[in-house]
């Protein structure tokens, strides 16, 4: 999160808000971390599930399954459903934070090593699971992450192991038991309409590709987006052209994204506008990436993994209703925004912003323009590609 001097903390307490924020967000992990504490004479408890694994000691490294000891455990971990039900940014942060990260440490080269205590089904099981952990440390306070959704205490264990039936998608199961390269895992997956969360969680934990490997969560994220965009633009390329320019807008969790559909391949430009006082910056920041619309086209900033996030959304968006499109993207982060929840947010708004353009009117581009209202894609690249000029109105004879 953006840096608070101590003396403001010092001066503040949590109590009077002086860094701007709504709620004080080190008072909110310490208060999931008391609640946390006072369950662990419960080590068992049911998990989403929620695997995790972390990239500290690469190769090997911290795998962790989180338990929900108290709740719902199937919605601390389904942006779907948080997205449905218009939850706020707190809510999402305690379903996240008020989850046990119990950990064991494994070597990624031998991910067959998670098939004790029937971790692996269970971390990819389409139904909760109850899982029982031996800890063998004070658990740690809750962390955020710009990537990651809001990590629960975490502590290390002794032993993690399955005590129910995990419910496995036959079709993952085989994509584990086949050789073929991870990538083409994944189309196959995507061509049977499998859920893109799911995917992520079977990724990470080693069930896909020749030479199999655990993936640490946050490189199996960005790395299945990628993988899914090459997959949906594959597609899209010889679907038909949208009818005509379109606009679209969404506003959810103190961000705002505002999208053009322009008749077009499925190019992918995107300006990410952080206002000051939002997280992580004190005055306005803008981030830029652009992706062209071949499935072997390179971003510019390949390792922004927010840009794949939004990127698999808009493409997801548009194999949907198989059309294609020239996507100018404007993602707005207020300071309404003011603890991390992850991509997940940033690929789902993405989605909403592009099925409101989608389901809209035909403009012209003056039009589209006007409704966006943002200075910032002056030098927009998709802006000043050939053949636009055919889309602005020309002056009355």
């Amino acid at each position: 999160m953006r840096r608070v001097p101590p003396e403001v903390c010092a001066k503040c307490k949590g109590y009077k808000l002086l860094c701007g924020a709504k709620r004080c967000p080190i008072l909110q992990r310490l208060n999931a971390y008391r609640r946390i504490r006072r369950s662990l004479n419960r080590p068992e408890a049911p998990s989403p599930p929620s695997p995790l694994i972390g990239e500290r000691g690469y190769p090997k490294v911290p795998v962790a399954l989180g338990l929900s000891p108290y709740g719902d455990p199937k919605l601390r971990d389904d942006p779907r459903t948080w997205i449905r039900l218009k939850l706020g940014i707190e809510e999402i942060a305690n379903l996240r934070m008020e989850m046990l990260n119990p950990f064991i440490r494994f070597d990624t080269r031998r991910p067959e090593e998670l098939l004790k205590g029937d971790l692996l089904w269970g971390a990819v099981s389409e139904k909760p699971v109850d899982v029982e952990a031996k800890l063998k440390g004070t658990p740690r306070p809750p962390t955020f992450d710009g990537l990651l959704a809001p990590i629960g205490p975490s502590a290390s264990a002794n032993e993690v192991k399955i005590t129910s039936n995990p419910k496995v998608d036959p079709l993952i199961e085989r994509k584990a038991i086949e050789k073929i390269k991870a990538e083409e895992a994944v189309f196959e997956l995507l061509e049977w309409n499998r859920d893109l969360y799911s995917i992520q969680k079977a990724f990470s934990v080693g069930m896909f590709g020749k030479n199999k490997r655990l993936v640490p969560t946050r490189w199996a994220i960005t790395a299945v987006d990628q993988i899914a965009s090459k997959f949906y633009k594959k597609k899209i390329l010889k679907a038909n052209e949208i009818s005509g320019i379109k606009y679209g807008e969404y506003s959810h969790l103190g961000n705002i994204y505002k999208v053009i559909l322009i008749p077009g391949p499925p190019s992918v430009e995107m300006f990410e506008v952080w206002e000051p006082g939002s997280l992580w910056v004190s005055k306005e920041v803008i981030i830029y990436n652009f992706e062209g619309p071949l499935p072997t086209s390179k971003a510019f900033d390949q390792s922004d993994g927010g840009f794949h996030a939004l990127k698999e959304g808009v493409l997801e968006t548009l194999y949907r209703y198989n059309v294609k499109a020239k996507v100018l993207i404007v993602r707005r982060i207020t300071p309404e925004y003011y603890i991390p929840l992850g991509v997940w947010q940033v690929r789902e708004g993405a989605k909403e912003s592009v099925l409101r353009a989608l389901k809209g009117p035909d403009l012209t581009l003056n039009e589209a323009l006007e409704l966006m209202k943002e200075e910032v894609i002056k030098n927009s690249r998709t802006l000043r590609q050939k053949g636009l000029n055919e889309y602005i109105p020309r002056a009355k004879e």
